[in-house]
């Protein structure tokens, strides 16, 4: 830009042009600064994001486990199936329990009868759960129950959980959902379990081990279920939470069979038979063939 002097002659500069002229100047100036410095604050707001994002890829996982971590201990210990939600102390054994989870799917009204029959003459009273009164979180408390005898008249089947081995599972009513208790999910305390072309939630024996309030008094579990004692995984985390003993069958077993078999059972024991007696006398009243499925137990001794 070339300058031009001012003619000879020509009008002189005012002081108020000048103040303005310096005031644009200075307005310039300033702007000009302003700018540079708002360019330099994108630049490092444009970087910044970038290196938030990377460190929060690498502490995400951390910080899923952690709350995944916190949210088990307090839905344990405050939870709707807690022990603090709970609460008290176990009961002394006076009654018979018998969780049904087969009560649509194949019901059986003599064999309830006949249980609840035999109870009362012994002395003890007798509790019914069906499978409309039944949840995932009703299991938790029954160690608290003053059961002397707990029957599980469910079906159970091998899981899909993450131990090197495959476990069996004590199955529930409540069908399958990834995205419910996930925290007993994550810890292999709950698994899915096929029934007859469904799925449905099943509970390990982490669940009992880990996951039952209290201990049981002495209380004997009776599993009708398949494949309860294939392995003593079921039988031991029981007996870990105070049960006397725990009777299930090695191998496959109907419906009708395995209630045929405990209705000559319970009776047994309740007449104060011991347990090995006692499920060896039922054996040999049901007679022998091949694939007969075994009539087993498990007391830690």
């Amino acid at each position: 830009m070339k300058l031009r002097r001012r003619k000879p002659g020509g009008k002189p500069v005012s002081s108020d042009t000048r103040e303005r002229f310096n005031d644009l100047v200075t307005g310039f100036i300033s702007d000009s600064q302003e700018a540079r410095e708002e360019e330099g604050n994108r630049k490092s707001f444009m970087h910044f994001p970038r290196l938030t994002r990377r460190r929060f890829a690498l502490l995400l996982p951390l910080l899923i486990f952690a709350s995944l971590v916190i949210e088990q201990e307090m839905y344990e210990s405050f939870g709707p199936g807690s022990c603090h939600a709970g609460g008290g102390l176990a009961e002394l054994p006076h009654r018979v329990g018998l969780i049904d989870t087969l009560a649509h799917s194949n019901p059986d009204k003599e064999f309830i009868q006949s249980v609840q029959s035999v109870s009362e003459a012994s002395g003890r009273t007798f509790r019914y759960f069906s499978s409309d009164t039944l949840s995932l979180d009703s299991f938790v408390n029954l160690p608290l129950g003053g059961y002397s005898i707990l029957i599980l008249r469910t079906h159970a089947g091998y899981s899909n959980v993450t131990t090197s081995h495959l476990e069996v599972a004590i199955a529930t009513s409540e069908p399958y959902d990834n995205y419910r208790h996930v925290s007993d999910q994550l810890w292999d305390q709950v698994a899915e379990v096929k029934i007859d072309g469904s799925f449905y939630f099943g509970l390990t024996p982490l669940f009992v081990s880990q996951r039952l309030c209290g201990t049981f008094p002495r209380t004997v579990i009776l599993a009708m279920g398949c494949y309860t004692m294939d392995s003593n995984d079921l039988g031991r985390a029981f007996v870990s939470k105070g049960a006397s003993a725990f009777v299930g069958w090695k191998g496959i077993v109907h419906e009708g069979e395995t209630d045929i078999a405990f209705s000559r059972l319970i009776p047994l024991l309740l007449a104060d038979t011991s347990v090995d007696v006692a499920v060896h006398q039922v054996m040999q009243s049901m007679g022998h063939y091949p694939s007969q499925p075994v009539l087993s137990y498990y007391s830690g001794q």
